[in-house]
C-alpha cells in the first residue's frame, strides 16, 4: 500500500464497547484503558492536524462520530463514552450479558462507511471472541483498503484471585453465566487467554497489521510516540 496523501488522511477508532471491556476485579479498569487510549490517539492527531472519528460497537453500532479536527472534538469523544459506560454500569448485568461482540458486524460497518477514502483505523478492544474476524472477508476489506492497528486491552488483575487451593465464584464476562471454579482452574484459564491473545497478535501480524499490547498505568507515552511515527509514515 502506498503513503495516504496528507488532504486524505483521517484516523478512526473502532472501539469495542461491550460488557467485557467492564470486566475485571478494578472495576471498569479496561474502560479506562480505552478512554486513555482515545485522549492519547487524540492529541496526537490534533498536534498532527488530523481528523479523527470514533465507531463504538458490541452486539451492534452503539455510535458513530464523524471526524472532525479540533481538541474539542476529542474531549466529546471521550465523554460520550464516558457516558455511555456510566449508563452501562447503571444498568442491571442481566440485561448485558448474553450478547455477544460482533466483530464481523462493525467491520463491515465501518468498510461501508469509509468506502471512498482511506484511514488509519485503530481497533481497541481486549478481542475476546474475535477469533471468526480474523478469516472473515470483512477483515480483508478493510486490510485491503486502509492501514490497520489492533490495541489490546489488558488488566493484569482481571484473574489475580490469589493462587492456591479453594474455590471462587466466577462469572463468564460474555455470557455472564455463575459457576464455582478452583483457583487452580481459574490460573490455566488466565494462561490459556493470554495464548489465545499471543496467537491471534502473530496472526494479525502476518496479515500486515500491527498490534500493542496496553496495560493500565503503563505503556500510553510509547504508544503516544508509536502513533507519532506512524502518522507521519502514512504521509510518506
Amino acid at each position: 500500500r502506498v503513503g495516504i496523501p496528507f488532504k486524505e488522511y483521517e484516523a478512526v477508532i473502532l472501539a469495542d464497547v461491550s460488557y467485557s471491556t467492564m470486566f475485571g476485579v478494578d472495576y471498569q479498569c479496561k474502560a479506562r484503558m480505552l478512554l486513555e487510549a482515545i485522549g492519547d490517539i487524540g492529541l496526537t492527531c490534533v498536534r498532527g492536524q488530523d481528523p479523527l472519528g470514533l465507531i463504538g460497537f458490541s452486539q451492534n453500532i452503539i455510535f458513530d462520530e464523524e471526524a472532525r479536527l479540533s481538541s474539542n472534538h476529542v474531549e466529546y469523544l471521550i465523554e460520550q463514552v464516558y457516558r455511555f459506560f456510566e449508563s452501562m454500569s447503571a444498568m442491571n448485568n442481566s440485561k448485558l450479558v448474553g450478547k455477544r461482540t460482533d466483530f464481523v458486524k462493525a467491520f463491515d460497518y465501518f468498510s461501508d462507511r469509509y468506502s471512498n477514502k482511506q484511514c488509519f483505523l485503530v481497533v481497541i478492544s481486549d478481542f475476546i471472541g474475535a477469533e471468526e474476524l480474523l478469516s472473515s472477508q470483512a477483515l480483508k476489506n478493510v486490510v485491503s483498503q486502509h492501514e490497520v492497528v489492533f490495541l489490546f486491552l489488558d488488566d493484569p488483575e482481571e484473574f489475580n484471585i490469589g493462587w492456591g487451593p479453594g474455590f471462587v465464584r466466577m462469572e463468564n464476562m460474555e455470557t455472564g453465566k455463575q459457576q464455582i471454579v478452583s483457583r487452580r482452574r481459574l490460573k490455566r484459564e488466565n494462561a490459556r487467554l493470554r495464548i489465545k491473545r499471543k496467537q491471534m497478535r502473530n496472526a494479525v501480524r502476518r496479515m500486515g497489521i500491527d498490534s500493542m499490547v496496553l496495560e493500565y498505568g503503563k505503556g500510553f507515552q510509547r504508544l503516544y510516540r508509536a502513533f507519532d511515527a506512524r502518522r507521519e509514515s502514512l504521509r510518506g
